[in-house]
């Protein structure tokens, strides 16, 4: 499986995209995936 997470915020949006085979569940899969996504987005707009 892999996971794919969208984050807007401001002007920025940010799409990010990972694997998440073996990580037992679909929220454990997603989570670092939305983790990294809301990371991006806050890099680029400076927050």
């Amino acid at each position: 499986m892999n996971s794919i997470a969208r984050v807007t915020a401001d002007d920025t949006d940010c799409v990010v995209a990972g694997p998440s085979k073996g990580t037992g569940s679909h929220a454990k899969g997603v989570a670092p995936v939305e983790t990294a996504a809301q990371a991006a987005v806050s890099a680029f707009a400076g927050k």
